[in-house]
């Protein structure tokens, strides 16, 4: 408190002030206001809430207006305390203007010990207070999931997911028909038709995956309900197509391997004990049919070499140099390895391995280089082959002691 004033003593003008603590301020902690209303009605209630619990009374005090130590506006009003929980008063605000004239009063609380609070500005005067408007109400739609990932369907296959709205709102919903967009926005399909749900309804909603192509697909169904907030509400679809065929093989390329003989000789009927090693060239002969001994076989023997990952054999051809022409070839048989050009006789010829033949030459002309296809050739391993005469016109070709020795050569596809 700040007393103020002048005063002429002995023909000295006098200023004076002098500060003053009243000693209620030295009782204890002051109590304080932490809410009150801004406005009150004569006769009307209002909550205090207080830090304190032991507040014995509330008053309201008018603001002062002094002028020459006199305060034209001083008024102390008492405030009826109607209830209490805590530190939350409820107060009898003055029943009528002649108690309290209409004006801007500080609102305390004193203490037990007579310790005032902080002053609250209240304003005190008209009718009653009105109550608060209402807030607004407003829809507001929620989904659950929140995302649809409907995972891998095939191609041409379909999958339903159920999506729940509900109106988490205080207000009814008018939800337009659902819309889907995005660059995959026709590989999914929703429901059509808008509809309305009140505060607290929910929905669900069938949304179906389609897909037409494979890969990835995406797309978002939006629910509009008007201007509210959070309109549209929306909803991430998502999806993998299958295609269950798989795609076609990517191209492959191919590569060719040229085989030499690495075993040749041939056997007599006619000597069926005698073995005829490296000898060059090679004959096949029928001879004169008339004749049971007089029949000339060959054989060669090649080793195919292991394959890479994903390799496949294509096509073998088999090639030889002929020194002596004939007018139809022999045909080609596949036969056992398991022999040797020291010991093949035709006495132990190895056995055929196919009912088929492999094989067949046609006319063969001299100096030239003859071939064939030979069939059943399809893995890494030893390959031997018999070569039947045909005809009794005498056939030669080069064995693999010459430089145009026999040759097998392979078509390999690669990865």
């Amino acid at each position: 408190m700040v007393s103020a004033g002048d005063d002429t003593n002995g023909g000295y003008n006098t200023d004076t002030a002098e500060i003053y603590s009243p000693p209620y301020l030295f009782k204890g902690i002051r109590p304080k206001i932490e809410a009150a209303p801004a406005s009150v009605g004569y006769g009307q209630s209002l909550t205090v809430d207080s830090s304190a619990s032991d507040v014995a009374k509330a008053v309201l005090i008018a603001p002062g207006a002094t002028t020459h130590a006199n305060d034209m506006s001083q008024r102390h009003v008492p405030l009826t305390i109607t209830g209490r929980s805590g530190g939350e008063l409820t107060l009898k605000a003055p029943a009528n203007a002649d108690i309290a004239p209409p004006s801007r009063y500080m609102l305390f609380l004193v203490d037990g010990n007579g310790v005032p609070s902080v002053a609250r500005f209240i304003k005190l005067g008209g009718g009653p207070v009105e109550p608060p408007p209402p807030p607004a109400t407003a829809p507001r739609l929620t989904a659950t999931p929140g995302a649809a990932a409907f995972g891998t369907v095939d191609i041409a296959g379909t999958k339903e997911l159920s999506v729940t709205v509900e109106n988490a709102g205080d207000a009814d919903a008018t939800v337009s028909t659902p819309s889907l967009s995005g660059a995959d926005a026709g590989q999914f399909s929703a429901p059509a038709g808008g509809f309305t749900l009140a505060p607290g309804a929910r929905r669900d909603l069938t949304v179906t995956f389609a897909p037409t192509t494979a890969g990835a697909k995406a797309a978002t169904m939006s629910l509009s309900y008007g201007a509210a907030a959070g309109s549209p509400l929306t909803v991430a679809l998502s999806g993998t197509g299958n295609d269950p065929v798989g795609p076609p093989p990517p191209p492959s390329g191919t590569r060719t391997v040229t085989l030499q003989a690495e075993a040749d000789t041939m056997v007599k009927q006619a000597s069926p004990t005698s073995a005829f090693g490296s000898v060059n060239p090679l004959l096949n002969d029928r001879q004169d049919l008339a004749t049971a001994s007089s029949a000339i076989q060959t054989y060669l023997r090649f080793t195919v070499p292991a394959l890479a990952d994903g390799e496949t054999i294509t096509a073998a051809n088999l090639g030889l140099a002929v020194t002596d022409a004939t007018t139809d070839g022999p045909s080609i048989w596949r036969t056992a390895a398991t022999w040797s050009e020291a010991t093949l006789t035709w006495n132990t010829r190895p056995s055929r391995t196919s009912t088929t033949p492999a094989g067949n030459f046609t006319a063969m002309t001299a100096t030239s280089r003859a071939t064939t296809p030979v069939t059943g050739v399809t893995a890494a391993g030893p390959v031997s082959l018999q070569l039947y005469p045909d005809s009794t016109d005498g056939l030669a070709f080069a064995s693999r002691e010459d430089t145009n020795r026999p040759q097998l050569t392979l078509t390999i596809r690669t990865p």
